[in-house]
């Protein structure tokens, strides 16, 4: 956070410096102001060398919308606010960025947040768009029993499949899947499109 000198505070500088920079690449969360993402990494690309930053990128998922009276598919991101920075050199990426200008505007409440992703947060993450390089969710096929009143599922095709065990409930009408996971410190609900898969 800036102190009114206009300088970072030292908490959370002093943290990531006594880190031990890690002999494999970490994945670390950036938080910023919704609508800034794209800004942001735009900024990493660049003022960060590419030895420095390995990937930078903002998970997404496919959904249908009708524009113009025509069904479309279009991305959106899923976690608003935040991008995901891949690095093998956590300090350096640290320091770097604080070298960004207008830094502090597209932060979340000027807040300065660089947090290392847990094993588990990691995971779930690359599971989004099954580990491609484009990080987006495809819209799945979900089969249900016909005979149950329930969201008894019969058969899941696509990206949905690898989550299928965190699966909170479906929603038909929206046709999206809700899954459940504990990502940035809480319980997060992760939206997922699926269209309905017709038997031949």
């Amino acid at each position: 956070m800036e102190d009114n000198t206009g300088n970072y505070s030292n908490t959370k500088e002093k943290s990531i410096v006594e880190e031990t920079i890690p002999e494999t690449n970490e994945w670390y969360v950036i938080q910023t102001m919704s609508g800034k993402e794209d800004i942001l990494i735009r900024y990493i690309e660049e003022y960060v060398d590419s030895s420095v930053v390995k990937e930078c990128f903002i998970p997404k998922r496919e959904r249908k919308k009708k524009i113009d009276g025509k069904w479309r598919v279009i991305t959106e991101k899923l976690f608003r606010g935040y991008i995901f920075v891949v690095t093998g050199e956590p300090v350096g990426l640290f320091f770097a960025l604080k070298q960004i200008p207008m830094l502090s505007k597209l932060l979340s409440d000027g807040e300065y947040t660089f947090e290392k992703l847990n094993n588990k947060e990691v995971d779930f993450i690359s599971r989004i768009g099954s580990g491609r390089p484009d990080h987006i969710s495809k819209i799945s096929k979900v089969e249900f029993d016909e005979y149950s009143e329930g969201d008894e599922v019969v058969y899941i095709e696509g990206d949905l499949k690898s989550f299928e065990g965190q699966i909170k409930r479906f929603d038909k009408h929206r046709r999206v899947a809700v899954v459940e996971t504990e990502l940035f410190g809480r319980k997060t609900e992760v939206y997922l499109e699926f269209e309905f898969l017709r038997k031949k």
